[in-house]
């Protein structure tokens, strides 16, 4: 049998389509213990082919599971398979259902692909499937779903990472860090692991999280606490610092990312406490993108925006006027 024959057949019959004359064919085809062997090896080949890069929630390997309890298997009495056969429908029933219902849209199970971020210098803000925002430090990493499908938002870091969360009751967010897991509901919060000391720091700016080693709870933090677990600490010490000097080393940067000019202007007012005004509203509706890492003076930003929009600026009575181009054709 063509193997694109066999990956149909297959494919019909874990999604309980298959016709009569459809099964009884590849039941006999299976019946062969060389048959068998290659349709074992087929499955698993477009597995390693197009599954590496999936991943599986909970939810999703519930579905699997009970559709592999539930799939009801019909031998009539006078068919008389040997152990091949029976072998050929748990084979079938079993990898084609993890493999075909990962590739079924009208199951509603979702194949999360994986987005890995990984900074070498300076800061990078990413923005997360259910829109919260990460500010990642150098040399870090971060892992995550594309789409957070599940009953819980989970990412792994590495390095330092500033975690701002948007709230959510039914489903919490989760940072795997080294050994610990980080929880939370909405709220914002720093974690550093520090390689080459096996050590971890969580240190929370607002809200409460919780930590945890193996589904023990080592803490609950609230502002301005720190927990700092190491392999070489008897105990997870838990502290109070003042957060703002935690996450100084992101507090300067800037990130606007296809942004108006206006809601650039409202930031950087609030930013340096000074009011920001526009002559008119031409140029308010232009978009722009730019990041300011280095501490920049607020002229200097404005220098660079202006530039790249056309846009002037003038400074008097302790406010900045903005005078812009249509962005119109």
């Amino acid at each position: 049998m063509e193997s694109p024959v066999l990956k149909r057949l297959l494919k019909e019959y874990t999604n309980n389509n298959i016709s009569t004359d459809d099964q009884k064919l590849l039941f006999k085809y299976l019946n062969e213990e060389a048959n068998l062997k290659e349709a074992a090896q087929l499955l698993t080949d477009e597995w390693e082919q197009t599954g590496a890069e999936r991943t599986m929630d909970e939810k999703v390997s519930a579905k699997i599971f009970d559709h592999i309890i539930t799939t009801p298997v019909t031998i009539r009495k006078r068919r008389n398979y040997n152990w091949i056969g029976y072998a050929a429908i748990a084979l079938v029933t079993l990898m084609g259902a993890i493999y075909f219902l990962n590739l079924i849209p009208d199951k509603h199970i979702e194949v999360q692909s994986v987005v890995k971020m990984q900074i070498k210098e300076d800061h990078e803000k990413i923005l997360l499937p259910d829109g919260s925002t990460v500010i990642l430090n150098s040399n870090s990493r971060l892992t995550y779903a594309k789409y957070f499908t599940g009953l819980t938002r989970e990412v792994t870091l590495s390095g330092e990472g500033y975690f701002d969360i948007k709230h959510n009751a039914g489903k919490p967010f989760i940072v795997h860090a080294g050994k610990l897991s980080t929880t939370v509901l909405g709220t914002a919060f720093n974690i550093r692991t520090v390689n080459h000391e096996n050590t971890i720091v969580v240190t929370v700016t607002r809200g409460k999280v919780s930590v945890s080693k193996s589904n023990k709870l080592l803490g609950i933090l609230t502002p301005n606490q720190q927990l700092t677990y190491g392999e070489t600490l008897p105990l997870p010490k838990v502290v109070k610092v003042k957060a703002q000097k935690v996450i100084d080393w992101q507090s300067k940067d800037i990130f606007f990312k296809d942004v108006t000019m206006q809601v650039a202007m409202d930031e950087l007012s609030k930013r340096f406490d000074i009011k920001i005004v526009f002559a008119d509203d031409t140029g308010k509706d232009c978009r722009l993108t730019a990041t300011f890492l280095k501490g920049e003076s607020l002229e200097e930003i404005l220098n660079v925006i202006a530039a790249f929009n056309g846009a002037e600026f003038k400074s008097s009575g302790g406010e900045i006027t903005i005078s812009g181009k249509s962005c119109k054709n």
